[in-house]
């Protein structure tokens, strides 16, 4: 079109300069109208596909719009954590700035957690520490000596590794003494029962190992002479356990007393006097039997085992002398004083 109207005025060159610029204006106007209805309609057309395009990523529009509103909470919260950490940036400076030997200088809480976290990689032994004393008292009760006198021993080794009297391994070493001293008290009182030469032995060294254990603790130069005292406080004890068992009675039906004579009418007075001498017989014979296997055997202590074996053996004899003189009395035969008589030659 526009080519069109330039021939038209080219070919009406004759026209007056007024009637050509009425023209020209005219066919302008007609070209800028058609102009504007074409850029309209592909202004209409490119909303028209905006439209559909923002149609068809409304969810990308949806989603930027929560990733933009996160990103901006994300931002205020490092903007808090850093106004926070401006803080803690301010006290580490004031406490850098303090006293060494403060407790709340940075150089001590640092020691401090430097102690806790040594402390938390040691928890496992330190629940086999805490649980040593219920563990050797479980062992007492089991008859296990070796174990809970292992269990002794390693508290001394406690006691002398820990210098600096750590509170919690000071209480776990006296309750494993206080376990150590029920050790004690169970094996005195084994002795006390009727017990075969082996498990006698087996007592007497759990005890003369526990007196180890004590001499260890002695910070005494002359630990011989200690010794020597813990060993006849041993042989002593000894035969106080077995005076003990020798005046059990062999029957739940006897009087308590030296021989335990037996209060049943039906049993003549004669019978059980004969029993009572046999029994006082073997047990004093097997006490000094185990006394002199278990304590003569040291030459050095062997003056202060007999002197002390004979002054018990001269007790209970006197002790059975006086027994049998009060039994005597009420034996009316000659022929059960005969027998009493045979029986106490074996003395």
């Amino acid at each position: 079109c526009r080519y069109a109207v330039q021939l038209t005025l080219a070919s009406f060159e004759w026209c007056s300069p007024t009637m050509t610029e009425i023209l020209s204006s005219s066919s302008f106007a007609g070209v800028d109208g058609d102009e504007r209805v074409v850029a309209k309609a592909a202004l209409d057309a490119a909303e028209e596909q905006l439209r559909s395009l923002c149609a068809s990523h409304a969810g990308t529009f949806v989603s930027v719009e929560r990733r933009g509103a996160a990103l901006e909470a994300s931002l205020k919260e490092l903007l808090a954590t850093v106004v926070r950490a401006e803080e803690q940036v301010v006290i580490a400076k004031h406490a850098l700035e303090q006293d060494e030997d403060s407790e709340t200088s940075l150089a001590a809480l640092s020691e401090k957690h430097r102690v806790r976290r040594r402390t938390l990689l040691q928890h496992s032994s330190l629940l086999e520490l805490l649980e040593l004393p219920s563990l050797m008292d479980a062992c007492v009760r089991s008859n296990l000596y070796e174990e809970a006198l292992n269990i002794a021993a390693f508290a001394n080794t406690l006691e002398r590794r820990h210098t600096e009297k750590n509170e919690v391994v000071l209480k776990v070493i006296a309750q494993v003494r206080s376990r150590q001293s029920d050790l004690r008290r169970h094996l005195l009182h084994c002795l006390k029962n009727q017990v075969t030469m082996p498990e006698c032995l087996e007592i007497i060294t759990a005890l003369r190992r526990l007196n180890s254990i004590d001499l260890e603790r002695q910070s005494e130069t002359n630990l011989e002479r200690v010794h020597s005292a813990m060993e006849l406080t041993l042989q002593i004890d000894f035969l106080e356990a077995r005076d003990a068992w020798l005046h059990q009675a062999s029957t739940p039906g006897t009087l308590p007393g030296l021989g335990g004579i037996s209060s049943n009418v039906n049993l003549h007075a004669s019978e059980q006097l004969l029993d009572t001498i046999e029994r006082y017989r073997t047990r004093m014979f097997e006490i000094a039997t185990q006394f002199n296997a278990i304590f003569r055997a040291q030459t050095n202590a062997q003056k202060i085992s007999v002197s002390l074996l004979s002054m018990w053996t001269s007790r209970r004899v006197q002790s059975f002398l006086t027994m049998l003189k009060g039994e005597l009395r009420h034996m009316e035969d000659s022929a059960s004083l005969r027998d009493a008589l045979d029986a106490c030659v074996f003395f």
